[in-house]
């Protein structure tokens, strides 16, 4: 027995035994799984199919569409802002990014907030998010929204 044959493709047992058209079933469904993922209507096909919306990272050209005004709550310990949804998505998820900063204007700490918030396109909605194990000698902050998730309405 030649140990060439032996070893050289031990996965070839298992792709002879497929049939003939599984191997080129999986590539095409893999190339058309990516044209139709960055396809613009795939949303809409894909709600039209399964009643349920495509959640995607919002655009950063979209992002810039969004914009509030925030304000940390000392009393109930929170940071609370409204914010306005200027662009054509409707925000599932969006992420705030606060930063505290010192005296100095040296930042004490810089933390990501998420919130499951539907934002409507066009609409204003308040968010809120508890702040825990916070130094309240607070002198500035800034907020930024960091990422939304969300979907095109169709």
């Amino acid at each position: 027995m030649d140990t060439k044959d032996k070893y050289e493709y031990p996965y070839l047992p298992f792709i002879k035994s497929l049939p003939k058209y599984v191997i080129p079933v999986i590539v095409i469904w893999l190339i058309l799984s990516v044209i139709l993922r960055f396809s613009p209507s795939f949303s809409s096909l894909f709600y039209q199919l399964t009643g349920k919306h495509l959640i995607e990272d919002i655009p950063q050209s979209e992002l810039s569409k969004m914009e509030g005004k925030g304000s940390i709550d000392k009393v109930f310990e929170r940071f609370e802002a409204k914010i306005y949804n200027g662009s054509d998505y409707t925000i599932t998820d969006i992420t705030i990014r606060l930063v505290v900063k010192g005296k100095e204007g040296k930042v004490k700490w810089d933390r990501l907030f998420r919130s499951s918030k539907e934002i409507p396109s066009l609409s204003v909605s308040e968010i809120s998010f508890p702040l825990s194990d916070v130094e309240w000698d607070i002198p500035s902050f800034d907020w930024y929204i960091e990422e939304a998730r969300g979907y095109l309405e169709k």
